[in-house]
């Protein structure tokens, strides 16, 4: 008796809670709060504030979290808090006050209310296509396996040969769970060196990214699978951040915010270097119909989730998006965030180049070009969490392809930013100076990307000597030539973590580090003087 009690008692709170309407609020400031601007200490994490040290970036009122005084203020009109974006400084409540929208966009301090109206309802729409495989590939390689044609379609397997396979980049992958990935053979390597870092499910609001959602484990095995002569992805070596941002059983809103959060939580717990890969998309299709997307909304500056992805740019992560698989559907272009300036969408061809029929179209509605670049997403072989192989189609596939490698290619240049490998990355492209709707740019070449970043690398940084190397007690740094100004030293670990800073006069020639106290370990240590940057690694015994 008890039991059917409690079930009764839950089913009844099950469906109050869904009752009540939602609404996303964004405020016009951030007034009334207790952080300042000039003390950015109290409110980023040393991640963060290291990141935005190193390349040079501002930190802005959007860094600030949100008024905590306006939150109380819209809860003290009958609503709960539901999640939050700080970057778009909005959030999502619920509320069952009839007068709440009315009272709510009444008060000052709020610039904008958006009614979401709650539906049980949802048509799934399949994000991928696949076919069950009886053999392995006709190109099989015997290190890249049936991952052969999409790597070397890039040029990749040339970053992997120099030795960058992501082992000092953070990735975090947005989807919608990654069932399976903790016991799939294709991802031990993951496992057994802890390449798994964390993440979150924003859906659930709990750690458990494992228990539902098979999506983003098929974008994993393009990443990270690495099994020699079978399956290997574009960055077997990266650090990994498992996000559930897509809801399974809902479309809408709120998913673009889960996607906020979930870039705001890599903003501050994520390293120096960090590629976010999203192998998702909003258009049409909401539970809502009324908060769907039009066309006219892909311009860069409207959605939820494209004005959080270029805030992400903002704070120096290298932002991929797949461009979408609506090319055979009325919608046909792009979806969001694709749209964003500073999003690297990517479009799906078939093995022989040629533009996947599914592929969305651009461009932007301002007219840029979209998708900015395009990778096989046409018979990709990806791992099923059952440990066998899949033939797969969908631009899904073509973004993390993409994003491994980017994430090699910073690697190897650690000490460019994210928008100087962006830009590398389209020039690099076969279509660079003749763009299409379909294609973007073409295909990268990853070969090329690296040439033309190792030709704008500046010169000075060739003249940096770093010994001995390994180092037990005493690291000399020696210029090569007299510098003009003071310089900067920093000496961080693989995981970004900060151990050494250290200043040094102008018009020196050669500077001693004391690393005694570090531990054992490969280490980079980074030189800033002035608007120079220089980069070079170390062994400490």
């Amino acid at each position: 008796m008890k039991k059917y009690s409690t079930l009764i008692i839950f089913l009844c709170l099950q469906s109050f809670l869904f009752s009540q309407d939602q609404f996303w609020v964004v405020f016009k400031d951030k007034k009334q709060s207790i952080y300042s601007l000039q003390h950015p200490e109290d409110f980023l994490s040393q991640n963060a504030l290291n990141r935005r040290y190193f390349f040079d970036l501002p930190i802005t009122p959007s860094d600030l979290p949100i008024s905590m005084f306006y939150v109380n203020e819209v809860i003290n009109l009958g609503a709960n808090s539901l999640k939050d974006s700080k970057w778009l400084n909005g959030v999502l409540f619920s509320s069952n006050n009839p007068n709440f929208f009315k009272e709510v966009k009444n008060l000052a301090f709020v610039a904008s209310i958006q009614k979401i109206e709650q539906t049980q309802t949802k048509q799934v729409k399949q994000k991928f296509d696949y076919n069950p495989i009886t053999k392995l590939c006709d190109d099989g390689h015997p290190i890249y396996g049936c991952a052969y044609t999409p790597i070397s379609m890039l040029q990749g397997e040339f970053l992997h040969h120099l030795g960058h396979k992501g082992n000092t980049i953070d990735i975090a992958v947005m989807d919608n769970g990654f069932q399976f990935v903790n016991t799939n053979r294709f991802f031990d390597s993951l496992i057994l060196q802890n390449k798994i870092h964390g993440g979150y499910n924003f859906v659930n609001d709990d750690p458990n990214v494992f228990s539902e959602g098979d999506h983003g484990a098929y974008v994993m095995s393009t990443l990270a699978a690495n099994i020699k002569d079978t399956l290997l992805g574009t960055a077997p070596l990266g650090n990994y951040y498992l996000f559930t941002t897509e809801d399974n059983n809902a479309e809408g809103l709120p998913e673009e915010i889960n996607w906020a959060m979930a870039a705001e939580w890599a903003d501050s717990a994520l390293g120096t270097w960090v590629v976010l890969t999203t192998s998702l998309g909003y258009s049409q299709g909401f539970n809502d119909p009324s908060t769907n997307h039009s066309y006219a909304d892909m311009d860069g500056n409207t959605t939820i989730i494209t004005k959080a992805a270029d805030l992400a740019a903002q704070k120096g992560m290298l932002v991929v998006n797949s461009a979408g698989n609506e090319g055979e559907d009325p919608w046909k272009y792009i979806i969001a965030p694709a749209d964003g300036d500073s999003v690297l969408a990517i479009g799906a061809i078939d093995p022989e180049g040629w533009p996947a029929a599914f592929s969305s179209y651009g461009p932007s509605l301002d007219g840029r070009v979209k998708p900015n670049i395009s990778a096989q997403g046409v018979g990709v072989i990806a791992a099923k969490y059952d440990g066998t192989l899949q033939k797969i189609n969908g631009t899904s596939f073509s973004g993390p392809i993409v994003a491994g490698l980017a994430a090699c290619l910073w690697e190897a240049f650690p000490t460019k930013s994210n928008m100087e490998l962006f830009k590398a990355i389209e020039q690099s492209a076969h279509l660079f100076y003749a763009p299409e709707e379909q294609y973007g740019y073409g295909i990268p070449n990853f070969y090329r990307a690296y040439e033309i970043l190792k030709l704008n690398a500046s010169s000075a940084q060739q003249n940096l000597l770093v010994f001995p190397n390994p180092v037990e007690e005493l690291l000399n740094i020696y210029f090569l030539t007299e510098s003009t100004g003071a310089y900067q030293f920093l000496i961080s670990d693989m995981q970004g973590k900060i151990w050494l800073e250290e200043a040094a006069k102008k018009n020196v020639y050669q500077h001693v580090l004391q690393v005694k106290e570090l531990p054992k370990g490969v280490y980079s240590i980074f030189v800033r003087q002035e608007k120079e940057k220089y980069e070079s690694k170390f062994i400490k015994r």
